[in-house]
């Protein structure tokens, strides 16, 4: 994900949100155990917290990134944009459709980033010949 930093901000954006997506199968496993934690108040509750404060933290830069280059819809502000997607690609979001019903991890994160950005980027201008 650092490594997208250095993109212009639309390739940042989605090669950001690629990047998480095709490492959630990896950590799976302790983050719903961990995301388990914040529902029943057990120990881990905090680091699951924490760690979904940096990515959102990262996805505000992101987000940022967008809203500076004038890629932003003018009708998200940062901040929503930031709380739209974080909440759109927590570890599970991935499970119903990956392990439920089958779909490659790729395919998957081609839906879901393709989806975010529809929501929240200008359209491109159009190209001229």
């Amino acid at each position: 994900i650092a490594a997208t930093r250095e993109l212009p901000a639309r390739e940042r954006f989605a090669s950001m949100l690629h990047a998480w997506l095709a490492h959630l199968p990896t950590i799976l496993p302790v983050a719903r155990a961990l995301e388990a934690a914040t529902i029943t108040g057990d120990e881990g509750a905090a680091v699951y917290q924490e760690r979904m404060e940096q990515w959102r933290r990262a996805v505000g830069s992101a987000v940022r990134a967008l809203a500076s280059a004038g890629e932003l819809r003018p009708d998200w502000n940062p901040e929503e944009a930031t709380d739209w997607v974080w909440a759109h690609t927590p570890p599970s979001v991935d499970h119903p459709l990956r392990l439920e019903r089958g779909w490659a991890q790729e395919r998957v994160a081609a839906r879901v980033v393709d989806g975010l950005c529809r929501e929240l980027l200008s359209p491109p201008p159009p190209r001229t010949s």
